[in-house]
């Protein structure tokens, strides 16, 4: 794989920069709910359900113009997710696919943005913010 465009929740958008020179035969698209993410600050389950929902027509949109889509959902048995935080999802998915760099678009929180960094840093992997 060439390619492993992270998308986070507050950046669907099929016509982002992050796309772009995107090529579906080489790149694919990794999204994740993240059980962190979800309890870090507090929000009405309302909200969590709109934005979980919001992310998940985003994943069925990538998928109906073929591109490859990893998504992790968070289930109701924590013993099936393969991380708690961005850094253990994305290590899995990482170790699974074995891009050859990592896209990501500028977060709006700092933390994840220094989550993934270093995540990327230690898996020695390019990322491109």
């Amino acid at each position: 794989m060439r390619h492993l465009v992270l998308v986070l929740g507050d950046q669907l958008d099929v016509n982002s920069a992050a796309f772009s020179g995107f090529d579906a035969s080489q790149d694919a698209v990794w999204m994740a709910e993240v059980q962190e993410e979800a309890t870090h600050v507090w929000c009405h389950q309302l909200r969590l359900a709109g934005f979980l929902s919001a992310m998940r027509h985003f994943r069925d949109e990538l998928r109906s113009r073929e591109f490859d889509v990893s998504y992790h959902e968070l289930t109701s048995d924590q013993a099936e997710d393969r991380g708690r935080d961005f850094r253990a999802l994305l290590r899995n998915q990482v170790k699974d696919s074995r891009p050859e760099k990592l896209i990501l678009l500028q977060p709006g929180d700092h933390r994840v943005l220094n989550a993934i960094q270093d995540e990327a840093a230690e898996l020695t992997i390019s990322l491109e913010v």
